[in-house]
């Protein structure tokens, strides 16, 4: 269990906590959204504490003495990662519009039987304003003939527009949104 907390900061000698939400798994990574959002990326974990796979969360905070997880969502098993586990450029948030943001994430995925892998990135249309999210397919990563497992260290993506760019494996491929 990782708890999210919501802070008071306005009188910076006396910060305090005004909101706590317990949710299973833990969020390396909080981005703000707008609206009161934030969209955490981390790890799920199963009652004995043993880290799972990667865990999206969308969470309001716009009341701050009552936090809500809206959605989140397991992608694979133990052993997925992202590139946020190596560096922390590895997600790419594109504000489409005043209501809409696109996250773009390089991830290896574990299927749940250990043995077979999924390379690709992760696409998440949120809409800041029905405060919701929906995520695309997989965009899988190029595949070379002697590479089955690839390590997502050096994965990256940015947007411009309705195309995003996916730079995996030293081959950079483009695609709609």
């Amino acid at each position: 269990i990782d708890p999210l907390y919501v802070l008071d900061l306005s009188t910076p000698a006396d910060p305090r906590a005004v909101g706590v939400l317990e949710v299973p798994g833990f969020a390396d990574y909080l981005y703000p959204l707008r609206n009161g959002l934030l969209l955490g990326v981390g790890k799920d974990a199963n009652a004995q504490g043993l880290v799972q796979g990667v865990k999206l969360g969308l969470f309001d905070v716009s009341n701050p003495a009552a936090p809500r997880e809206l959605a989140s969502k397991l992608y694979g098993g133990r052993g997925s990662h992202t590139t946020l586990d190596f560096a922390r450029q590895g997600l790419n948030l594109f504000e489409r519009s005043a209501s809409e943001t696109r996250a773009a994430l390089p991830v290896a995925i574990t299927n749940d039987d250990g043995q077979s892998y999924q390379n690709g990135l992760l696409r998440l249309t949120i809409d800041t304003a029905a405060k919701t999210w929906r995520d695309a397919p997989l965009l899988a990563a190029p595949t070379t003939p002697d590479a089955v497992w690839h390590d997502v260290w050096y994965d990256r993506a940015t947007q411009i527009e309705d195309t995003v760019y996916y730079f995996s494996r030293g081959q950079l491929q483009g695609a709609a949104w």
